[in-house]
């Protein structure tokens, strides 16, 4: 089960977290994507709309994407992958990396903290 992805929060995310057979593992990016454009939120109930109106709007997240520059974090564990034996540990782990200005959103902490569900 992924926790959030690079994508999440709009491709603000600087980690990929996930349980797997080996604990609950966390990948670090190594850059951004980075834009002067503003990115093109769609509506919050955008899956409950027609089909064609969910296509018009990740067609513009591709364009978005598609102008974006990838550029380096620059921050100490750039592109690390780590272990972790229990969510709390991963939770703990993360709680650093945003004190450190990783982009990471606050309610993958709070459910490997076990505060949401």
């Amino acid at each position: 089960m992924a926790y959030c992805r690079f994508s999440s929060n709009h491709w603000n995310c600087d980690v990929y977290v996930y349980e797997s057979d080996f604990g609950f593992e966390v990948h670090v990016a190594k850059s951004r994507h980075v834009s002067e454009e503003d990115f093109p939120f769609p509506p919050e109930n955008l899956w409950d709309r027609p089909v064609e109106e969910i296509m018009f709007w990740l067609h513009k997240e591709q364009v978005w994407l598609n102008g974006c520059t990838l550029v380096p974090i620059g921050l100490s564990r750039d592109g690390e992958d780590f272990d972790f034996a229990t969510p709390q540990e991963a939770a703990d782990f993360l709680k650093d990396l945003q004190n450190e200005g990783y982009l990471v959103p606050d309610t993958v902490i709070d459910v490997l903290e076990g505060d949401l569900c």
